[in-house]
């Protein structure tokens, strides 16, 4: 992927991170719904798997934004 230069208002932003949030917390009750459902071990690690991309492309998004001066 190339590093170009997007600009995103705060606005915008902020909302792509809510978003992110949201989706987390769902992944969070999904983990805690099958923890204890006979059989469900597969899909619960799948959730788990799921929520860890989930934080990663949150962490890189934090990462790459710049302030402009």
């Amino acid at each position: 992927m190339s590093n170009k230069t997007v600009i995103l208002n705060e606005e915008n932003l902020n909302n792509v991170f809510e978003d992110l949030d949201f989706l987390s917390r769902l992944m969070d009750d999904m983990v805690s719904d099958l923890h204890n459902v006979k059989g469900g071990q597969q899909a619960r690690h799948s959730y788990m798997l799921y929520r860890e991309y989930m934080w990663k492309i949150k962490a890189e998004l934090k990462k790459g934004i710049q302030e402009k001066p």
